[in-house]
């Protein structure tokens, strides 16, 4: 509570004597105060502007407090000026101070800052804790530089104060350049170069301009500046120096780009080589640029053109050779049908072309074996030529069949002709295709069947009975011309006929035969006989037994008479009756009622 009074009090009072002060001080501005109050200084660019200033501190509070500093930050005020000189000496001469203990007066120092964040003490500090005037000097100032002044009521006092310039602000020299641009004035694009303009006393920026702008300005602000070059034309190349106070007058001077013109090398190659350029190696045609760095930093280019001389393609070269022959060309051997293109030296040193078109030509005369002419003036047969070549090698090309023999009927200019005589027959195929004639030939010998075929072979059951059947086959004969068919004569009974075989239903006993000849136009041949020996059949038999029982009997059954001629019986009961075979009778069992029938 005590602490809040006390600082009520001190309020107070400095309001009061802020208040009288203001009619007087703050000329031509007040003091930057609170936590912005190093970016609100007031700058003073004259010693008559700052020479005899008064305010007043009070409660404002702070922001940074600059290091280093003799005390505390409390209530500070912040101005900034010119130096005129290398070393500034000011004092700061409080009055009517309020604080505890007693108002202990001013603290102040001297810095230099670019961003009002970090600072450099360019001063003595003071701070005599004592309502007694403060001398700040600052030394090895630069001239022309900004830099501050802090003002602090000790431990918060609120004081009135005035300053006295005792030196060194004095009135800055304008900024003016004591110099030319030094630097190139003929550029090309790309261009990486330096300019510069001797210091100047009192010049804190050098803004640089480059109208048009046919390049990029790097560390403007500074006299030493880089330009990179990115265009042609003529531009001027500006500098204006200025400080916080003031700015002073531009020097310009005048740059001309031009870029360094290409150089051409033309270069001529056979499609297929290689060419080389700059030390390099390329196999297909057209442009390679190459781009060096001049002594100025610009590109130097120098382009390779390269034109290929495409090999001389001759109209194709067409030759037809018969198969089984060869064609030499260019000093190569060919014999197949196709393209060869040949590669030859031509006048201007490069390849010439010239394809061969090589036309294999057939003319192949194939005959199948012939048939056999059959029997009889009638008799014709076709020949077979079809595997003969049958395609024309090309279009435009002829071809043709002619036959030769003693019995030609029709077709003796196609691949099948009729013939009705045996003989020896030729095919003479020819095709013909640019002048080139290719011939094949082939002969056949035709035989006539004068003769029957041989004897076949027969097979079947040689001792069937009466009233049975008989399977009998014929096998043809294994030599000798082939038979058409076969002829079966058979006695002691009566077939029927199924391609090869015959089925014999037997109606006779005794002696029977079976016959069968093979047969073709020419006649039957000699015919293939079975003796047959065609037995009796066996009597019915005659069964004697009851033909009513009771159930439970056992009953014989028995075959009266027997035939000598039987070798045996086969029995058979129906119902459910079971039996005993005992050859030419049976044992029956009756188990229950039924009926019963025998066989």
């Amino acid at each position: 509570m005590v602490k809040i009074l006390r600082l009520s009090i001190a309020m107070s009072l400095a309001l009061t004597s802020g208040f009288q002060l203001n009619a007087q001080c703050n000329d031509p501005e007040p003091p930057g105060t609170g936590p912005q109050g190093c970016n609100n200084a007031p700058l003073f660019c004259s010693e008559a502007d700052f020479d005899g200033y008064c305010s007043t501190t009070g409660p404002t509070g702070v922001g940074i407090c600059p290091g280093p500093f003799c005390g505390s930050c409390e209530n500070y005020n912040w101005f900034s000026f010119i130096a005129g000189s290398t070393t500034i000496q000011l004092t700061i001469t409080p009055s009517n101070c309020v604080g505890q203990p007693n108002g202990t007066g001013l603290q102040a120092q001297m810095y230099a800052t670019s961003n009002c964040t970090t600072f450099t003490a360019v001063s003595n500090c003071e701070s005599p804790a004592s309502n007694t005037p403060i001398t700040v000097t600052g030394t090895n100032l630069t001239i022309g530089q900004v830099y501050y002044l802090m003002i602090d009521g000790w431990a918060g006092d609120i004081c009135d104060y005035s300053i006295d310039v005792i030196q060194g602000i004095g009135n800055v020299p304008p900024p003016i350049i004591p110099g030319i641009i030094t630097g190139p004035m003929n550029v090309c694009p790309g261009a990486v170069l330096n300019y510069t303009v001797p210091t100047g006393i009192g010049i804190t920026n050098y803004d640089w301009s480059l109208t048009p702008g046919i390049g990029g300005i790097s560390n403007d602000g500074s006299n030493n500046i880089t330009i990179t070059f990115t265009a042609a034309g003529v531009a001027q190349l500006c500098v204006t120096p200025s400080n916080a106070c003031a700015t002073g007058p531009t020097i310009c001077k005048t740059i001309i780009s031009t870029p360094i013109p290409p150089q051409f090398q033309f270069i001529t190659f056979c499609f297929g080589d290689t060419w080389t350029c700059q030390g390099q190696t390329f196999t297909n045609p057209g442009q390679q640029t190459f781009v060096y760095d001049s002594w100025l930093g610009c590109d130097s280019t120098r382009i390779c053109v390269a034109t290929a001389i495409p090999p001389i393609v001759m109209p194709p070269f067409q030759a037809v050779i018969c198969q089984g022959q060869s064609y030499n060309f260019a000093g190569n051997t060919y014999n197949t049908t196709g393209g060869y293109p040949v590669t030859l030296n031509a006048a201007s040193g490069c390849d010439s072309v010239v394809t061969l078109i090589l036309l294999v030509m057939q003319a192949n005369a194939v005959i199948a074996p012939p048939g056999v002419l059959g029997c009889g003036g009638a008799s014709t047969l076709v020949l077979n030529g079809s595997g003969s070549t049958t395609t024309p090698a090309a279009s435009g090309a002829i071809l043709t069949y002619s036959w030769t023999g003693p019995g030609i009927v029709s077709g003796g200019n196609t691949l099948n002709p009729t013939i009705n005589m045996a003989g020896t027959y030729t095919l003479t195929v020819t095709q013909t295709f640019m002048g080139v004639t290719c011939t094949g030939q082939a002969s056949v010998t035709v035989t006539s069947n004068v003769v029957v075929p041989n004897q076949p072979a027969v097979a079947g059951p040689l001792s069937p009975c009466t009233g049975g059947t008989s399977t009998y086959t014929v096998t043809p004969p294994g030599s000798g011309p082939a038979p058409t068919g076969y002829t079966w004569t058979v006695t002691g009974g009566t077939f029927t006929t199924s391609g090869n075989t015959i089925t014999v239903t037997w109606t006779a006993a005794g002696a029977g035969q079976v016959c069968v000849t093979a047969n073709n136009a020419c006649g039957p041949g000699p015919a293939a006989c079975l003796a047959i020996t065609v037995g009796q059949g066996p009597a019915v038999p005659t069964l004697t037994g009851p033909a009513t029982v009771c159930e439970g009997d056992v009953i014989n059954y028995v075959i009266n008479p027997v035939d000598p001629s039987t070798t045996s019986y086969t029995w058979t009961v129906g119902g459910n009756a079971s039996f005993t075979d005992l050859g030419s009778s049976i044992q029956v069992d009756f188990p229950e009622r039924w009926t019963a029938r025998f066989a």
